[in-house]
């Protein structure tokens, strides 16, 4: 059985990148210090029986954000995924994160 064109046009439609709506910074890091974080798009998908499934991989704060006296622009947050996994957010890296609560998927319904 083949999907319909709507079935494919919503698929699309769903699955679409939107970008960051608020950048993340050491000053939005300190007025939300426990925030949590997700990595990259946040997807939802809808299989060949209409079911909907979310991907979405969430990072939790690890520690205290560390700035930079000689450059204020850089900072260092380290994160946490599950059990084992650590790593950090920094001034390079924070275009591939977003805070939870702007998640595009949230904003979908």
């Amino acid at each position: 059985m083949t999907p319909s064109l709507g079935l494919t046009y919503l698929n699309t439609l769903i699955n679409e990148r939107i970008p960051t709506m608020q950048t993340i910074t050491p000053e939005s890091i300190r007025d939300n210090p426990h925030a949590e974080y997700h990595f990259m798009g946040c997807a939802r998908h809808i299989g060949p029986r209409g079911g909907m499934t979310e991907t979405i991989e969430r990072w939790r704060t690890n520690g205290a954000v560390q700035t930079w006296k000689r450059d204020p622009s850089r900072f260092r947050l380290p994160i946490k995924h599950g059990l084992y996994d650590y790593s950090e957010i920094t001034d390079e890296t924070a275009d591939r994160f977003h805070f939870a609560t702007d998640c595009p998927l949230s904003e979908r319904g």
